[in-house]
């Protein structure tokens, strides 16, 4: 067999830029607000658990200042939460899948269905409580999920977890 390595028209290629991406449930936003809240009630309670610790006096500028340093965060994180929601949406191809999440840093993951080794759908308590799930799709030499989609509904995700399951020929 001849050696052969032609090039390819790069202008010819299908474009990811040109699929049409579909969001996630809006149901998602109040689930990143209680994963928010749960997080930051920790944080605040850890906080004001350093504060009684024996032999530490802490200044009273000391508190505020490290008070208003966590309050600050905890409001730049939730602000974050909110402008990347809008950036959250995927799709689904005949040979691929793909998932865009992100406002300042976006990120665009796609994964090719004939990779997929296992795909789960998983829903936390808060998720369940929203008919939320999240789907994580697994590839060959991965330690974790390659894509996980969070926010979608419960029936999308079982949806997309038995279509990509048909295409995949693998039985999850």
């Amino acid at each position: 067999m001849p050696f052969s390595n032609l090039t390819i028209d790069i202008d010819s290629l299908p474009k990811q830029e040109d699929v049409t991406l579909h969001p996630v449930s809006k149901k998602f936003k109040a689930v990143q607000w209680w994963n928010w809240s749960i997080l930051w009630l920790i944080v605040a309670a850890l906080f004001i658990g350093f504060l009684f610790l024996p032999k530490v006096n802490y200044t009273n500028t000391t508190i505020i200042l490290i008070s208003s340093a966590l309050l600050l965060v905890a409001i730049v994180h939730r602000l974050m939460q909110q402008l990347s929601f809008r950036f959250r949406a995927f799709a689904l191809r005949e040979q691929d899948i793909i998932y865009q999440q992100g406002w300042l840093i976006r990120k665009k993951e796609i994964c090719p269905l004939s990779r997929v080794q296992h795909c789960s759908v998983n829903a936390s308590v808060i998720e369940r409580k929203y008919g939320l799930a999240t789907l994580e799709l697994f590839t060959a030499g991965s330690n974790g999920a390659d894509i996980t989609i969070r926010g979608l509904t419960a029936q999308q995700a079982a949806m997309l977890k038995e279509v990509i399951i048909q295409k995949t020929g693998n039985d999850q």
